[in-house]
């Protein structure tokens, strides 16, 4: 009896060990409703950035990204940047998704796959904001349009 209560004592402790070991997650949101960059001839290219909550110790990010063409003509998606500190990151699309440049219809909203590898992990990437920048063409001319993005806490209320 005393044996199967120190086993269970220590199965218990092992246990709790472990899982102060894990890394603890966080939060990385969008900050600011999406906006296009100045000199962008079209306001209604829109960027939403989900909300994900990756482990800190992450080097990728991959977040559920959608570009909203609220405007009367088809646009051309031709790359995705995360601009974090003094660094750019290029979008690698997973291989099994399409590549750009992605056609995106008047009036319509898509999903873009994205996938960035980090020099840094998630927690030093998003502790200032970040800029997802999403560039694209429109009636032969290019354009940008981002949404502003931002570590904190794991359990915090996202905006």
């Amino acid at each position: 009896m005393i044996f199967m209560k120190l086993i269970l004592v220590m199965s218990l402790l092992a246990v709790m060990l472990l899982m102060t070991g894990c890394d603890p997650g966080m939060t990385v949101y969008q900050t600011k409703s999406a906006t296009s960059q100045p000199g962008s001839a079209d306001q209604r290219v829109t960027v939403s950035v989900k909300t994900i909550r990756p482990f800190i110790g992450e080097t990728w990010y991959a977040p559920n990204l959608i570009v909203s063409n609220g405007s009367n003509r088809s646009i051309v998606v031709t790359k995705v940047e995360l601009l974090a500190g003094d660094m750019t990151y290029l979008s690698k699309p997973p291989v099994s998704s399409n590549k750009y440049p992605l056609t995106i219809v008047a009036a319509k909203s898509e999903q873009l796959p994205v996938w960035f590898d980090l020099k840094a992990d998630v927690q030093q990437t998003f502790e200032k904001a970040a800029e997802m920048r999403v560039y694209y063409r429109s009636d032969r001319e290019d354009f940008a349009a981002s949404a502003f993005i931002l570590g904190g806490p794991l359990d915090m209320k996202t905006p």
